[in-house]
């Protein structure tokens, strides 16, 4: 679960749909998945829309936390953690 798998999975999921060329957009996370596809696959992205983004996650005590569990994690995830982070992260 890195960045570089996200962004692979990305371009097999193109693959998957037969695509040769996208414009991404992500949000959150997900910009930082679409910014890792387009250093990975630049001949993929026709273009990318970043809502959320973060300029850096060096800065970010919140996101280097999240980053530290989340390099632990193994298959199956554990379904507390998908749940307590979902549970985390909505927005009234």
């Amino acid at each position: 679960y890195d960045m570089d798998a996200f962004a692979d999975d990305v371009a097999a999921f193109m693959d998957a749909l037969a695509l040769e060329r996208a414009i991404l957009v992500g949000h959150s996370l997900g910009s930082s998945v679409a910014l890792a596809t387009g250093a990975r696959h630049p001949r993929r992205i026709a273009g990318l829309a970043l809502l959320g983004a973060f300029a850096n996650y060096s800065d970010n005590e919140l996101v280097r936390d999240l980053a530290g569990e989340v390099a632990t994690l193994r298959d199956p995830v554990d379904p507390q953690f998908v749940r307590a982070f979902q549970l985390s992260t909505l927005a009234n």
